[in-house]
């Protein structure tokens, strides 16, 4: 099962802290066989966090053939806005893409990025599907910024902050 959150961990797990985070808490079992790729072609089993729905990402979202691979994946891209140009007898119309107003929606006015801009995402893979708890606990972790329960287990002798990533300004959020 694809779990799809919106941002950066704002607790500031990397992928290998989530990683930890998922095992010492207890929250699910990753599908980390290579074999195993989600991608968005196909009948596959995926949920996207209601915050992405606020940020207008949705399935459609990813280009065709993309795959999300297994584990856990923090992922920076970039979202363009894009428009097609439709031809009506002598007269250029202009429409912008679904996906586009879905995402235009969220913003004030006249104030919708009109260039591209860097947009992270996090992936989750579980061989099962997560019990509403579980899942309500990694989204918190992800989405929201909550604290793991034993910060100590996090801590590395060798490598001090190993689990954790360096504080980052979001663009996108």
């Amino acid at each position: 099962m694809l779990y799809v959150f919106a941002g950066f961990p704002k607790s500031g797990l990397n992928a290998g802290g989530l990683r930890r985070f998922i095992e010492i808490e207890n929250i699910g079992l990753l599908e980390e066989d290579p074999k195993v790729r989600y991608s968005n072609e196909g009948e596959h089993r995926y949920h996207m966090s209601s915050r992405c729905g606020l940020d207008g990402i949705g399935w459609r979202w990813f280009p065709e053939s993309w795959s999300f691979g297994n584990g856990v994946t923090i992922h920076k891209t970039v979202a363009e806005y894009r428009k097609h140009v439709v031809i009506l007898k002598d007269d250029n119309l202009t429409i912008v893409t679904e996906d586009h107003s879905t995402y235009e929606a969220r913003w004030a006015p006249g104030t919708c990025p009109q260039e591209s801009h860097v947009v992270h995402l996090t992936w989750c893979i579980f061989s099962h599907d997560l019990p509403a708890f579980a899942y309500e606990r990694l989204r918190s972790v992800i989405e929201e910024g909550a604290t793991p329960l034993n910060p100590q287990e996090y801590e590395c002798v060798d490598e001090p902050g190993k689990h954790k990533s360096a504080s980052r300004l979001l663009t996108f959020s």
